[in-house]
């Protein structure tokens, strides 16, 4: 009788490199500012004609409708109102505006993203010290657990026999 041989075993293909490790961040004002409205688009005098159109369309323009003072007919008169005074601006000024506006928001999210990587990094500092502090705890635990059953255990020469059952077991007396 053969003995059955064995195939030899595939190579094993190659481990795979573990990842790089990952680029932190780094967030800049520039990324979260809005995009500034194009010069040619800041005119809102098509908006004010459509808005007008849309009113008038809806009946909302006739004379009963404009005897209305509160609710949503006059809220809506009261917006269109507004951005026909919105509509009136210059150009250069609504443009200057939106200058000074994106620079605020520049500068508020500068400050907001230093707090956000203080707070990071506290979070981080603090559960490190937390992780740490919680795998001391839990080596001492077992430790002590380790040494406590050592610490109680009698010698075997001390430990009291057992009795068997058959001989605890005691026979019915007659009286």
């Amino acid at each position: 009788m053969k003995t059955p041989t064995r195939s030899p075993r595939p190579p094993r293909p190659p481990r795979p490199r573990p990842p790089a490790p990952l680029r932190r961040p780094t967030p800049t004002q520039k990324s979260a500012t809005p995009t500034p409205v194009a010069k040619d688009k800041v005119s809102l005098d098509a908006d004010v004609k459509s808005s007008q159109q849309q009113m008038d369309d809806a009946g909302m323009s006739t004379e009963p409708a404009k005897l209305v003072e509160d609710g949503p007919i006059a809220g809506a008169r009261d917006a269109q109102g507004a951005l026909s005074e919105e509509a009136k601006k210059s150009p250069a000024e609504v443009l200057a505006e939106q200058a000074a506006a994106l620079q605020h928001a520049s500068g508020d999210m500068a400050a907001l993203q230093k707090k956000a990587l203080a707070a990071l990094a506290d979070a981080r500092k603090d559960h490190v010290g937390k992780a740490g502090s919680q795998k001391k705890g839990m080596k001492q635990t077992e430790e002590e657990q380790r040494a406590r059953p050592a610490r109680t255990r009698r010698p075997c020469s001390m430990t009291p026999r057992r009795r068997s059952r058959s001989s605890s077991i005691r026979s019915p007396t007659r009286r």
